[in-house]
């Protein structure tokens, strides 16, 4: 068994798949890109790029997107599969909660639609939804719920049920794909646990 991967590992398989969809976007759906991740915060605590106010700041989604006279802010995740969440009886994606609530109000503040988009490793899908038309469930480890003694995660994260982000596209066949999918193996990152 491998060991796990490391921090900085986990989040440069995420950027590759953040650039595979910003591609997509351009050279697939042509639109107009700004890749928001490109941008480093210089707030030694947490490096990602904020809207700032004088007294509140708010995390960035990873891309501003425009075409046709529309704009809206998209939320890359690039995730291995999407487990079964036993209790609801539902396949679920996660982001923390924290980054939820932010990009809900990034969304508010300016004016545009915010989506959340998950690049599967597994399947080879581009799945979309606007988040704020998801509906959220708290996590249900037991460590979270009271059942149990450890939390599956350090982070508080809040959960998607798949069946409500649609499939856009899905990726697999294509070369930029294939070549991430193997790094993505080889790093130690589960296409499928158990």
């Amino acid at each position: 068994m491998s060991n796990p991967p490391s921090f900085e590992r986990k989040l440069a398989l995420g950027h590759e798949g953040e650039k595979l969809v910003s591609e997509w976007l351009r050279f697939c759906c042509g639109c107009g890109v700004i890749e928001s991740y490109g941008f480093l915060s210089h707030d030694s605590e947490d490096k990602a790029p904020k809207l700032r106010f004088a007294r509140d700041a708010f995390v960035l989604p990873d891309l501003d997107v425009c075409l046709a006279g529309k704009r809206y802010w998209l939320e890359v995740k690039t995730l291995g599969y999407s487990p079964e969440n036993r209790r609801l009886g539902i396949r679920v994606h996660g982001i923390r909660r924290r980054h939820y609530q932010h990009y809900l109000e990034v969304g508010r503040q300016t004016g545009n639609l915010v989506h959340l988009c998950v690049l599967e490793m597994e399947s080879g899908d581009i799945l979309i939804a606007e988040l704020g038309s998801l509906t959220p469930y708290p996590c249900q480890c037991g460590g979270c719920t009271g059942g149990g003694r450890y939390r599956v995660t350090n982070f508080d994260l809040v959960y998607f049920d798949r069946a409500e982000l649609t499939v856009v596209a899905n990726l697999r066949g294509h070369a930029s794909f294939e070549a991430l999918r193997a790094r993505w193996e080889s790093g130690g990152r589960p296409l499928r646990t158990g």
